[in-house]
């Protein structure tokens, strides 16, 4: 048995509550879209161990396949990728029910996987043969042809529209470059530093950022002529980088409730909601805000741009996001109240519990309650 690294506390920048026992060797976490579960990669028991993070306690231990490295979450929470680096497959992981429903063979020795930010893809990039595997979430299979790129490719990262996919090549010191809609590489490699693992983009996607593993420096991109136009010295071996996301500032709901009816044999549901927005807000704007829900272990991002005014002055989603059909009417009720109506298909919540915790986040306005 082995330990995760610790739970940190950001406020604070200290370490909480005892370590959390996992599997053997872990590798890898990644967080759900709500923050409620972590996926550790456990290398040697060729598991997954399931975090529940209220109370940092494994809840689940799911077999996958052999030697499993990376895991990535689709954007609605509902499926997570794990890339079996021993015996060239993903497992796709039903995160309702936590098991492994299928089992998709890719290239050569697959170390990492990313999904795009509208979450109809997942690229798998395959170290031993020097490949990118595209594979459609929608049916879980591979589509095209490997897709060819530099030496030895360890990770992929996107930048914030996904028009573009960034694999770092350990094996040659460069970073490809793929153009999302064609799956077809733009340009040559661009050179970075000795065997580049980690990438990572500014909000505006204008900047990237390579931890060069093997000569401890960080290469920055600008991604408007895909050149290297700084190199940082850090500390020794760097693997990763990430960038702090610009600090918003969340206005609260003031009150809020909902009911929800679950149908979950036809996978369905209907919400009804209503809110007031807190004293800090500067009101919605669903017509230029994304609007987020969660319920449960499921999450689903409208972006902006996608609701509709009608002629009552209630704004409308209607369409597919992530294989989910989903209908969402905001009707504004006068002096900050809203009432927030959700029809959905295609939808998979687990538990038999009578109250699931629901949250609606408009722009930077949100809240949380429990439904009934």
């Amino acid at each position: 048995m082995n330990i995760c690294d610790r739970t940190i506390d950001t406020a604070t920048n200290t370490a909480v509550g005892s370590p959390i026992a996992v599997g053997n060797r872990p590798n890898a976490v990644a967080i759900t879209p709500n923050g409620a579960s972590v996926y550790v990669t456990n290398l040697i028991d060729n598991t997954v161990s399931v975090i529940d993070t209220a109370t940092n306690t494994v809840v689940d231990l799911i077999s996958v396949g052999n030697i499993p490295a990376v895991v990535a979450i689709s954007p609605n929470g509902i499926s997570a990728y794990v890339t079996n680096l021993g015996d060239n497959t993903v497992s796709v992981i039903d995160t309702a029910s936590n098991t492994e429903v299928n089992l998709i063979s890719v290239g050569l020795n697959p170390t990492g996987v990313g999904i795009i930010p509208n979450g109809t893809r997942a690229y798998v990039t395959n170290q031993s043969d020097s490949t990118i595997s595209v594979i459609d979430t929608a049916t879980n299979t591979v589509v095209g042809f490997p897709i060819p790129v530099g030496f030895g490719p360890f990770s992929v990262a996107f930048n914030p529209n996904g028009t573009r996919a960034y694999i770092a090549n350990i094996g040659d010191g460069t970073v490809s470059v793929i153009d999302t809609a064609t799956n077809t590489v733009v340009g040559s490699p661009i050179p970075v530093g000795n065997s580049p693992k980690g990438v990572a983009f500014t909000s505006n996607g204008n900047i990237a950022y390579v931890a060069n593993n093997g000569d401890n420096t960080i290469s920055v991109i600008d991604t408007a002529t895909n050149t290297v136009v700084n190199s940082i010295p850090v500390g020794v071996n760097p693997a990763e980088v990430a960038i702090i996301p610009s600090i918003v500032s969340i206005s609260s709901f003031s009150t809020f409730i909902a009911k929800i009816d679950i149908n979950r044999i036809r996978g369905d549901f209907e919400l009804y909601a209503a809110f007031t927005l807190g004293r800090t807000t500067n009101g919605i704007k669903p017509l230029t805000e994304a609007v987020t829900l969660s319920i449960d272990k499921f999450t689903t991002s409208i972006q902006p741009g996608s609701f509709r005014m009608l002629r009552n002055g209630n704004f409308e989603f209607d369409g597919t996001v992530n294989g989910v059909e989903l209908k969402v009417i905001i009707q504004p009720l006068g002096r900050n109240k809203f009432a927030f109506m959700a029809d959905a298909r295609g939808v998979k919540l687990s538990g038999t519990a009578i109250k699931v915790p629901v949250t609606i986040t408009i722009g930077d306005d949100s809240g949380k309650t429990s439904a009934k």
